[in-house]
């Protein structure tokens, strides 16, 4: 009998998204290949571009048609465990209809906590930011690790920063922006100080995976410095002894790559999804035929 993942849900209410993703894993940065969408409303989450599904997510969930004919394989498709709904073989459209019950229009736990951080850090209470990532992160959301990592960098506490950070690029390898903050916390436990940009040269906005850092104008001054930080040669120096097994010019690599595709790609991009400079399912059908 093949396995049904058992499904941890966010309800965004403010957004009305909801997704419904295997425990240990998220819908933040994942790639193209690995969605396969319904409709504009529902995208399946797929664990590789092969299969299996893992979890699916809904847009306008609280007017959601499940008895639109695009929506057919919610019904007959995969079958999943909801543990907090009480299910344990349970199409999606019955996902769907259990959780809008028992939610009855309001956030998930994770979401209120995610949102409460988000908040605290723009008004700069870091340390309250802190606490409500933690939380968020302690109902099962694994988003939060990113937020968490980036909070205690800025915070200057860098070698709790990069234990969730790394956890989240594990989590999550193809997010570039896991990768750029990575680097800079990696860069941080070194000896050549903090590669940051000026101030007058980043900006944070709101978004599903929180603050990313970006160049307001030219990128290429800016991603220079921080090759020189992450140089392949140097970058040994920038890892925590505790970590021997990392690969560590290749993580130093990537989190560089991270930070020249951010630069180079997340500028006015358009879409549900890459609005927030992320790839992955973009709220179009990949349905055959």
């Amino acid at each position: 009998m093949m396995e049904r993942p058992g499904l941890f849900l966010s309800h965004d209410s403010s957004a009305d998204r909801f997704s419904a993703i295997e425990f240990g894993s998220v819908d933040d940065g994942v790639p193209d290949e690995h969605w396969f969408g319904l409709s504009e409303h529902v995208g399946f989450l797929m664990g590789s571009p092969f299969g299996p599904v893992i979890g699916f997510v809904v847009k306008d969930f609280s007017e959601l048609d499940l008895d639109d004919e695009d929506h057919e394989p919610m019904w007959d498709g995969p079958r999943f465990e909801v543990p907090v709904l009480g299910l344990r073989d349970a199409s999606a459209a019955e996902v769907r209809l259990a959780a809008a019950a028992y939610l009855d229009g309001e956030p998930t736990m994770n979401r209120v906590f995610f949102s409460a951080a988000i908040a605290a850090g723009e008004e700069g209470e870091l340390d309250d930011a802190v606490n409500h990532w933690r939380a968020c992160l302690e109902t099962g959301d694994l988003m939060a690790h990113y937020g968490l990592g980036y909070t205690l960098h800025e915070l200057g506490r860098h070698r709790e920063a990069y234990r969730h950070l790394r956890a989240y690029t594990e989590i999550t390898p193809s997010s570039s922006w896991a990768w750029c903050w990575l680097g800079y916390t990696c860069a941080a436990l070194g000896e050549l100080g903090r590669p940051a940009a000026p101030t007058s040269a980043r900006s944070s906005s709101r978004s599903r995976a929180g603050r990313r850092p970006m160049p307001v104008s030219g990128s290429s001054a800016w991603t220079g410095r921080l090759s020189v930080q992450l140089d392949r040669e140097d970058a040994g120096k920038h890892f925590p002894p505790t970590a021997p097994w990392v690969d560590r010019p290749l993580v130093a690599e990537m989190s560089l790559t991270g930070v020249v595709w951010c630069a180079s790609r997340c500028h006015d991009r358009g879409g549900w999804t890459n609005a927030h400079c992320s790839s992955g399912w973009t709220g179009t059908s990949t349905r055959p035929g």
